[in-house]
């Protein structure tokens, strides 16, 4: 977010509030602060967003104005780019200056910094790489089989946050 397209990506919070009970968001605290780990472990994550952290019952009231009051939450993070369609042009920039691009390709594996690829005519390859992210959702255990994932549907709000502090009158 902060070095390869700070102009196409922007923090976003996300709150669980306590609504459905503290457990929930506990838990949803809990995943939060892996995932806070995660980003602190690689070069650049430290300071790209904000913690996890709980919000008093003020502060979620001013994030969700529907929510009822008197009830706090979790709030965590997570980046949203803002323009797919830019990034992929700045993707085609950056192979103008030299970056190498793959397409048509599908990785098969993955042993430390060597990554096999089917490539679509029906060859194969291997490339060594400085890093490697696995960024394959539920489908990260078909290249690092010792990950168990259940895929699991998840939904959510996206509010506009209010013009002023007061809550809309009801």
């Amino acid at each position: 977010m902060g070095t390869t397209a700070p102009h196409l990506a922007r923090p976003l919070p996300f709150l669980v509030p306590d609504e459905a009970g503290r457990d929930v968001s506990a838990l949803s605290g809990l995943g939060g602060r892996l995932g806070d780990a995660v980003r602190r472990s690689v070069p650049g994550g430290r300071r790209s967003l904000p913690g996890t952290g709980r919000v008093s019952a003020s502060e979620a009231a001013r994030m969700a104005p529907g929510l009822r009051p008197g009830r706090g939450g979790v709030v965590f993070w997570d980046g949203q780019l803002t323009d797919d369609a830019r990034l992929v042009i700045a993707l085609g920039a950056a192979a103008a200056f030299g970056a190498r691009v793959l397409t048509g390709v599908t990785v098969t594996g993955v042993d430390g910094p060597v990554v096999q690829l089917s490539v679509d005519d029906g060859s194969c390859a291997v490339v060594r790489a400085g890093a490697v992210v696995n960024a394959a959702g539920v489908w990260a255990q078909r290249l690092a089989p010792g990950i168990r994932l259940v895929p699991s549907r998840g939904s959510h709000l996206v509010c506009r946050p209010p013009c002023s502090g007061r809550r809309p009158r009801r």
